[in-house]
């Protein structure tokens, strides 16, 4: 398997519809660029139905607040969680995020804490889609060569850094009502 470390380099896998398995704040991910082809490549890899949402990362916290809802009360509590280990749940005001938006045009969305993996996303200049390491349905693995070894493909490339730290999928939280949808 290809293993990447340059960020443009990552950027470059990425902007050629391909799939980068990346570290976050917590487990290893898989990711692409939000195209149709990448995300059905995605989709084949995780054995994934095509109704599951997929997180989607921003750069920065004003990156994201450009694609959702938020008033004053909101982008306090932004700023307070991100970023950091939080996926939010937000209203999404923005037309190329349509595709993943739920029927209540929600988007699942984050702003790591993870300096490389932000490096990447903002060389990328794309909207970056991501998921655990794992087959749909399966526990997340954080043994990196288990990883590479279930998701062998030319398609596929190791974003070579290291996690975060922290050993446990993303707290999930609505932004509208802050409620706890994953601890």
């Amino acid at each position: 398997m290809k293993e990447i470390t340059d960020v443009k380099e990552g950027a470059d896998w990425l902007l050629n519809d391909r799939i980068l398995i990346h570290p976050t704040d917590g487990i290893w991910g898989l990711g692409c660029i939000a195209t149709s082809a990448a995300i059905t490549k995605l989709d084949k890899l995780k054995q994934r139905k095509k109704n599951k949402n997929y997180i989607i990362l921003f750069h920065d916290i004003n990156n994201a607040l450009q694609h959702i809802v938020s008033d004053q009360i909101d982008r306090k509590f932004i700023r307070e969680v991100w970023p950091g280990h939080v996926t939010l749940v937000a209203e999404s005001i923005s037309k190329s995020l349509e595709n993943f938006a739920d029927e209540d045009n929600n988007i699942a969305c984050r702003v790591s804490a993870h300096y490389q993996l932000n490096a990447l996303i903002k060389e990328a200049k794309a909207p970056f889609i991501s998921t655990s390491a794992n087959i749909s349905g399966t526990e997340y693995a954080n043994n990196i060569k288990d990883i590479c070894n279930t998701f062998k493909s030319n398609e596929v490339a190791l974003f070579n850094h290291k996690l975060g730290g922290i050993s446990k999928p993303s707290k999930i939280i609505m932004l509208k009502s802050k409620k706890v949808i994953r601890e």
